[in-house]
């Protein structure tokens, strides 16, 4: 008798338990109340390139990035040259400047150094130079310089330089 009254208790108790309301409402599907829906807002920011700029995209090649209308500006990399038989290649989009400047500073003033060619868009190049380039430019494109070292005289030669290009 005592499990009957036990079992009846726990079955009461349990419906109790379940008939509480906690204010939880399912939705009603034939509801006509509006319910507001937020939508995460999305902020567009966008990027303009930085000029002038140089990047270095490996140990051999270096791009260097000058605005479209840009007649004046500089732009320097750090690069550790590798030596012997090894070139740094470096781009240089030119639009509207009649100048190119270039320079190479090494950090040891004796290393074995230099700008061994420059290469016009039309595919025509002129060379070899010493670490110091001034060149009057009579196209529009792409120009590409080859550092390297000078194979008459001098040991071969490995370490960081710095190359600095102005247009103007």
């Amino acid at each position: 008798m005592k499990q009957i009254f036990f079992l009846i208790g726990c079955m009461v108790s349990t419906g109790f338990v379940g008939c509480i309301n906690n204010n939880v409402q399912p939705p009603d599907a034939g509801s006509s109340r509006k319910t507001d829906t937020v939508q995460p807002t999305q902020t567009v920011v966008e990027s303009k390139p930085v000029y002038p700029s140089a990047v270095v995209k490996n140990d051999t090649l270096v791009v260097f990035e000058f605005g479209p209308n840009d007649t004046t500006a500089s732009a320097s990399a750090n690069v550790d040259y590798k030596g012997h038989n090894r070139h740094i290649t470096c781009l240089v989009q030119v639009n509207k400047a009649k100048k190119l400047e270039a320079q190479l500073f090494p950090e040891q003033d004796t290393a074995n150094i230099r700008f061994s060619q420059i290469f016009m868009p039309d595919g025509s190049s002129d060379g070899p130079f010493d670490r110091k380039l001034s060149y009057r430019l009579s196209k529009k494109g792409q120009y590409k310089l080859l550092i390297g070292e000078n194979m008459m005289a001098g040991d071969e030669w490995k370490g960081k330089v710095k190359i600095t290009i102005s247009l103007k």
